[in-house]
């Protein structure tokens, strides 16, 4: 968010309502005419998220071992409002050289490499209209 008054806000417990809709309470610091700042409420009830694992198998052979995963993330909007969601998920950090990730697949194509990301995070941007639900999946 930004600060567009003219004035500063100054540090103390606020009140948030969007469109006449008590949104929650929180603390602030001061912030400056023009400044950014993030509020966070909690968990927004309008938007219903599910995450199911929908398979895991081990499989062993002479020299090696495979575990196949794929999970998926669900996004249901019941605002009256387009809702815009940044998802975050974490890729499993891999312990030495003789580990891999194969056969990794994305749909929808995330917006950044995970690969590249030293924390190996991989990351979406997804709209949704109201009443509109969608699924991320993962596997490798």
């Amino acid at each position: 968010m930004v600060n567009r008054h003219d004035f500063p806000l100054m540090a103390g417990p606020l009140r948030a309502f969007s469109g006449g809709e008590y949104l929650g309470k929180t603390n602030i610091d001061t912030v400056a005419s023009g400044e950014k700042f993030k509020l966070y409420f909690g968990a927004d009830k309008r938007i219903e998220v599910k995450y199911r694992q929908i398979k895991r198998k081990k499989s062993e052979g002479w020299w090696s071992k495979t575990v196949d995963f794929e999970w998926a993330i669900k996004f249901k909007n019941h605002s009256p409002e387009k809702v815009r969601i940044n998802v975050i998920d974490a890729m499993p950090k891999l312990g030495n050289d003789e580990l891999s990730l194969k056969s990794v697949k994305f749909s929808p194509k995330p917006v950044n490499d995970f690969e590249k990301d030293e924390n190996r995070l991989v990351k979406w941007m997804i709209e949704l209209d109201p009443g509109e639900e969608m699924e991320i999946t993962v596997s490798f």
